[in-house]
């Protein structure tokens, strides 16, 4: 009894949604999303980030750099591209198409590989607990800026990649301000940010060839906006600045700006939904075409002490244009953080673009976003390099029944806001059940 009562409050979760409900009823319904799934027996990613020739790049079970792409049929394949660093990975991957850089890190350990010259190097660039070196930006086909961040200040240098024996300098040029994006079209370029006397933040644009500082309307605005951080994707143009707003409270939003920065847009998607003040939305994605995002929709238990992650996506063309089906909710996610490592998007000549995600048993599963926003029926799936070595998920359309009730609290939750959803019968669902059981 327990068993189907948790099956169906997952159902609930999925049909209604009610953390995450648009403020005009903009939400997916089982009987829409029929992704077809397929899943790797073993654990095949970690990461995953735009690369070239309509390929994405990812670290395989064995710790080496890979790319996944999809082939003439529809299916996702994964081709080892060298046979480094096969290091435990812990934090991020990195990847410039454009100059062919590649990296990833284990500790302080920096593991740097060039896909265009075949240089491989492991390198700690400082050795220091005073600090961090926090970047590394490719500046051509072999050199890279490396930024070590210490207290608010940071120092920086170049690092040959070509050198077989790397010397670690010393840092002796400290600057006041920390580079954090680089612009795609100019490499020496930067958006740069530094702390002013009443504690909040100035930007601007800086010059690393010429060492010059230069003023400009994308920096200014976020000077303007009092913007904490923020995490731009400057070659399309797309990002999410966190803003402190006179409340004090930090509010995430979604900016956009033409070629010459002319025109410049921010948007609050908590204006999409319902009941805004219970959530907290994250764009955590972006397609290599900038076309989609995904997000997570998130509302914290405090009976639970929790987080109730709620996978979704953003059409960022329809965003722009204000149109009310550019977000959609597909299911309630694993609620391991740890997992948002092992997702992201794969582009498909079929299908277009495709994401990827983990489910708690490390295997592969797939979304596709033309099933999503657009309602194609896709007929692609994902399988091993062999095809001997993939197995079908049956799809139901309906979410797995928990195994136990970490969950149950959901119900009296959910049940409070499914009296707004019109096509939903509380009486039709549990019918035949007590409240003694419930």
């Amino acid at each position: 009894m327990k068993k189907v009562i948790l099956t169906v409050l997952s159902i609930l979760a999925l049909n209604t949604l009610s953390i995450a409900l648009p403020a005009k009823k903009i939400f997916i319904r089982n009987d829409s999303i029929d992704p077809k799934l397929r899943s790797f027996k073993n654990d095949i990613f970690w990461k995953i980030v735009p690369w070239k020739d309509n390929s994405s790049l990812t670290v395989d079970g064995w710790g080496r750099y890979s790319v996944l792409s999809f082939n003439e049929k529809g299916f996702l394949r994964q081709k080892t591209l060298c046979e480094y660093p096969r290091e435990r990975l812990d934090k991020f991957l990195y990847a410039d198409c454009d100059t062919g850089f590649i990296y990833t890190t284990s500790s302080q350990m920096f593991h740097v590989y060039n896909a265009d010259t075949n240089i491989k190097n492991s390198i700690i660039p400082v050795l220091s607990w005073k600090g961090y070196v926090s970047d590394l930006f490719p500046l051509d086909k072999n050199r890279l800026l490396v930024e070590f961040n210490m207290d608010e200040k940071a120092g920086y240098f170049i690092y040959e990649h070509s050198e077989k024996e790397f010397k670690r300098p010393e840092i002796t040029d400290w600057r006041n301000f920390k580079l954090f994006e680089q612009f795609s079209e100019d490499k020496n370029k930067f958006i740069a940010s530094e702390k002013t006397s009443d504690g909040k933040k100035r930007y601007f644009v800086y010059d690393w060839a010429k060492q010059k500082e230069e003023k400009h309307k994308f920096t200014d605005f976020l000077t303007a906006q009092n913007v904490s951080s923020a995490d731009l994707s400057m070659k399309n143009r797309i990002g999410s600045i966190l803003i402190k707003e006179d409340s004090g409270k930090h509010q995430e939003y979604i900016v956009f700006w033409d070629e010459n920065f002319s025109e410049i847009k921010k948007i609050n998607l908590k204006d999409y939904f319902k009941n805004p003040e219970d959530i907290t939305i994250s764009l955590r994605k972006i397609s290599g075409d900038g076309k989609y995002g995904f997000l997570t929709i998130s509302l914290y238990s405090s009976e639970y002490r929790q987080h109730i992650y709620y996978l979704a996506f953003v059409d960022f063309e329809k965003l722009k244009a204000g149109k009310e089906d550019s977000i959609k909710v597909v299911d309630l996610f694993a609620g391991d953080t740890d997992l948002f490592f092992m997702t992201g998007f794969v582009p498909s000549e079929k299908a277009g673009q495709v994401f990827i995600f983990a489910d708690d048993k490390n295997k592969a599963n797939a979304i596709y976003m033309k099933n999503i926003f657009e309602g194609c029926d896709i007929g692609a799936g994902i399988s091993a390099e062999d095809d001997e070595d993939f197995e079908d998920i049956e799809q139901t359309g309906k979410p797995k029944a928990q195994e136990d009730d970490e969950y149950a609290f959901l119900y009296e939750l959910l049940n409070q806001y499914a009296e707004d959803d019109e096509d939903y019968d509380e009486d039709e669902d549990f019918e035949d059940y007590e409240d003694e059981d419930l």
